[in-house]
């Protein structure tokens, strides 16, 4: 792959391996994971949520289980909750169960009639082992503070089995141009 006979292709194909490729393979996954804005704008379905985790999985081993029932919402929602799993799926696959290969993730929703309440769960499964943090770090804040912005009640939970996020939300919060 490295020339050895010519030290200045060789630095040059170096730089571009630790450097351009890793930032061009980020742009990539970042447009992959932004499907969920051009193809379904306002609307929350298995799809949708499959096509935003889609950089993060491996299509001959599926690693996400996604399930719940299709809920349309304000653009302004799908974007908290589309930037909420981009976040979860980069520390699932750097900290997390994706982090190893047995490592399987569920996001599953539903909605209580009832209450008017959504209730969002990722789980993951068969993975590193996790712990508590020793500081919040961007990332968590970033999860907290846009489940907040939607009037919600986040919990995140390192379950010895493996970290647990939920997200509890009115559907007025969805659904409303306040939201």
């Amino acid at each position: 792959m490295y020339s050895q006979r010519n030290p200045h292709q060789f630095i040059n194909q170096f730089v571009d391996a630790v450097t351009v490729r890793p930032f061009l393979n980020d742009l990539r996954r970042m447009k992959q994971s932004a499907a969920i804005f051009r193809t379904l704008p306002r609307l929350v379905s298995t799809e949708a949520v499959r096509s935003a985790t889609e950089a993060f999985d491996n299509p001959d081993e599926p690693k996400f289980l996604i399930s719940g029932p299709d809920i349309r919402m304000t653009s302004g929602a799908v974007v908290a909750i589309a930037m909420t799993l981009n976040e979860l799926c980069t520390n699932t696959t750097k900290f997390g169960a994706l982090s190893v290969p047995q490592g399987l993730v569920e996001i599953s929703w539903t909605l209580d009639q009832q209450t008017q309440r959504l209730h969002l769960t990722w789980t993951e499964k068969n993975g590193a082992a996790v712990r508590p943090p020793e500081k919040r770090s961007f990332g968590t804040r970033l999860i907290e503070t846009l489940g907040r912005q939607l009037r919600g009640n986040v919990r995140l939970t390192y379950e010895p089995t493996g970290f647990v996020y939920t997200l509890d939300v009115p559907m007025a919060s969805l659904t409303s141009a306040a939201a």
